[in-house]
């Protein structure tokens, strides 16, 4: 007799942590109670019956694999079987099936991968591959950045402004999520240039015509443009420092230039800053004289007939009053007395200088003449008192001749009793002859100013004495 006894097969059963998942998918393995003591044997095929992994141990284990999707869009399966096996060669399998989804696979392109500080840069993502992607933008450093649109796949990046004079690297980040939920992220560098600094300083206000030269006091800039508008000129807009001609304001009002400078880095980054120059008229320097010429001395009042321009008036100025280069007064009206004490015509130079509350000047010159007085003087050629008869001619007085200050000239002979005697109107006296001892002649001579001065007179006397007597007797 024998007997023929069945035993229990082993029982292979396990759970996974999960039956699907994203690529690379970590799968643990825990066998159930009803799992049975044996030699265990794991072995993972792939979705084409190969295998992919494999594990064995001759008592219970529970492995893990690492499960992968090389695509970026399909679906990966595995079939992973346990079998346990017995002593007596009886054994028992159990299989889970595990999907695996497709990890997408981010790109990333920046246009421009470089620009410079206060510009946007277009970010373009549209290049990754999934299935029914959703993206998620984000800027390591990202003080200042501002995404327009944090889902789009190809947003527009804003930076903001620089002008430390130290370059910033910004590291980009797009994170790309599938339908499944998977993801996958791509990291980029930009370079955000800094921007220079333009700055400079001029001369806020002048009066026309000038030169200008503006102070550049900019930073990390190696090129610079200068421009300016209304009239003014420079011969070289591209130096560091150029000349600006400002011509004179002629107009009734201030005339503001503006300068722009922009200054440009090495790497084609700009900054630009403007100043203002207001340009002032320059005034009109007028005086009205009471007279221009006449015969010393005279006094002149000098009324001031200026205009200051730019809605100013006059009394806003300052005045010199200068004759013959001399500073005489700084008021605003002149009175002035002339002289002329010479034989011959003078002339003073008088200027008015006006000046602006802005500085700006302006000078007027006039010419003031004074003539010489006629000057009469009569010269004794012969003796005045001698015996009769004397003939008075010009051979005993004569007019002295002042060409410039005399004109013409008016002789009279009168007696003491006032009758004239003979007149002349040349310079050489009338001829006269006094007959009679004891006789007086009075000889007047006027001299005439041929610039309507005040004639003048010298008056003299001739005398004729007793002649001597001679007497005698003889014997």
């Amino acid at each position: 007799v024998d007997t023929i006894i069945t035993i229990d097969d082993p029982v292979a059963e396990f759970i996974t942590n999960t039956i699907n998942g994203c690529d690379t998918l970590i799968i643990n393995t825990n066998t159930t109670s009803n799992s049975t003591n044996g030699a265990y044997s794991w072995i993972v095929y792939d979705q084409n019956g190969n295998i992919y992994d494999s594990d064995s141990s001759n008592t219970i284990s529970t492995p893990s694999f690492s499960l992968v999707n090389n695509s970026n869009t399909v679906n990966t399966q595995y079939s992973i079987t346990l079998t346990v096996g017995d002593s007596a060669g009886c054994s028992h399998s159990y299989t889970e099936i595990i999907t695996v989804y497709p990890r997408p696979s981010a790109q990333l392109t920046t246009i421009p991968n470089a620009d410079c500080a206060g510009s946007d840069i277009q970010a373009d993502g549209s290049a990754s591959i999934g299935n029914n992607l959703i993206y998620e933008w984000s800027v390591i450093s990202n003080w200042g950045v501002i995404i327009n649109n944090n889902n789009s796949s190809n947003p527009i990046i804003s930076f903001p402004d620089n002008q430390s004079g130290t370059d910033s690297i910004y590291n980009i980040q797009v994170l790309v999520i599938s339908d499944m939920g998977c993801r996958d992220s791509i990291n980029q560098d930009v370079t955000i240039y800094t921007r220079p600094i333009a700055l400079f300083d001029i001369d806020s206000s002048i009066c026309g015509p000038n030169i200008i030269t503006p102070t550049n006091n900019s930073d990390f800039a190696t090129n610079y443009n200068w421009s300016i508008d209304q009239n003014g000129s420079s011969n070289n807009l591209l130096a560091y420092e150029p000349d600006f001609t400002i011509p004179e304001n002629l107009s009734n009002d201030s005339i503001i230039y503006t300068i722009q400078l922009i200054a440009t880095s090495i790497q084609g980054c700009q900054d630009t800053t403007q100043q203002i120059t207001t340009v002032y008229p320059r005034p009109e320097a007028s005086i009205i004289p009471t007279l221009l010429d006449s015969c010393g001395p005279f006094t002149i009042e000098f009324i001031n007939n200026s205009t200051a321009n730019n809605n100013e008036p006059l009394n806003s100025m300052q005045f010199w009053w200068v004759v013959q280069g001399d500073t005489i007064q700084q008021t605003q009206d002149f009175t002035y007395t002339f002289q002329n004490d010479t034989f011959n015509i003078e002339t003073y130079n008088v200027q008015l200088i006006v000046e602006t509350q802005h500085g700006c000047q302006d000078i007027f010159d006039t010419t003031i003449t004074v003539y010489p007085d006629p000057i009469a003087q009569i010269n004794a050629i012969g003796t005045l008192v001698d015996c009769a008869p004397l003939v008075i001619d010009n051979n005993l007085i004569q007019a002295q001749n002042y060409s410039i200050n005399n004109d013409s000239y008016i002789w009279t002979f009168t007696d003491l009793n006032g009758n004239v005697l003979a007149t002349s109107n040349t310079i050489d006296p009338p001829i006269d002859t006094i007959v009679n001892d004891q006789d007086t002649v009075i000889v007047t001579l006027q001299a005439i100013s041929p610039y309507g001065c005040a004639t003048d007179v010298d008056v003299d006397t001739i005398i004729t004495i007793d002649d001597p007597v001679a007497e005698f007797t003889t014997n």
